[in-house]
């Protein structure tokens, strides 16, 4: 990750780009909600833009040199987002903070949308949770129970291995 800069606008501007990125929560653009928290404002034109060219996508960043306040270099912010060395010299330092509470709010997000999803029945108060993978004949075994059709300590059906081939 490895920024450029450009004279637009009347001012000095850093652009990162990343290439096929797996999610839109990649690395630079956690980057650049980093910098925005900071202070860092965004091109007034183009903050944000996606290119799309055949099998490849382009997402780039553009942002000012320098924070609002002046108080930050945008370049060194960056060198410091990237330096686990400075990272750990530095553990109570402002930008430490907010790239560690970002990049745990994306890896919570990443594990939040891992967590399988389940149908949930309800008789009085009672519940059976299904996976919404579930085959129909677990789904219809797990209401069976729910509704007192099938014993709760009787064993799920076994899938057959050539039945969902």
């Amino acid at each position: 990750m490895v920024p450029f800069s450009k004279e637009t606008c009347g001012g000095t501007w850093l652009s990162l780009s990343v290439v096929n990125p797996d999610t839109v929560c990649c690395e630079e653009s956690i980057l650049f909600c980093a910098l925005r928290t900071v202070g860092v404002e965004p091109h007034p034109a183009f903050a944000i833009q996606k290119d799309v060219e055949a099998e490849k996508v382009t997402w780039r960043f553009t942002f000012a040199h320098q924070s609002k306040d002046g108080l930050y270099d945008t370049g060194n912010l960056i060198k410091w987002w990237n330096s686990p060395e400075w990272l750990r010299q530095n553990p109570t330092h402002e930008w430490t903070v907010v790239k560690n509470a970002l990049t745990n709010m994306a890896r919570q997000a990443l594990e939040i949308r891992q967590v399988p999803t389940y149908l949930l029945y309800r008789r009085g108060r009672d519940e059976a949770r299904v996976p919404t993978t579930a085959s129909p004949a677990l789904r219809e075994f797990r209401i069976g129970q729910l509704e007192g059709r099938i014993p709760f300590d009787a064993l799920p059906p076994v899938e057959s291995k050539t039945a969902a081939a």
